[in-house]
């Protein structure tokens, strides 16, 4: 990881999905970390320089906008951009 460069963060309980995404996030010149679950990820610093949260709706556990709430609650502000299969309008809208 470059701090000089973005970082996408994703958060996805879907090997094949984190996997993919950091594929693509690599290709576009940017850095990427992945994280299984939700927890996992709450419990790491968010990386140095630029950076975005790519994360899931539907995890076990916490739920996407679970993480979106916990996020809030650090100083630091990074962009938050949902992901899911399976989403509703009100679940967007929740998420916004």
């Amino acid at each position: 990881m470059r701090p000089d460069v973005g970082t996408v963060v994703v958060v996805d309980d879907d090997p094949d999905v984190r996997q993919s995404v950091s594929r693509l996030v690599h290709a576009a010149g940017f850095s990427s970390l992945q994280f299984a679950s939700p927890v996992e990820f709450l419990d790491e610093e968010l990386p140095p320089g630029p950076a975005c949260v790519l994360l899931d709706m539907c995890m076990d556990g916490l739920t996407g906008l679970d993480v979106q709430k916990a996020l809030q609650k650090n100083p630091r502000r990074v962009p938050v951009i949902f992901l899911s299969g399976h989403g509703t309008i009100p679940t967007a809208t929740a998420g916004m």
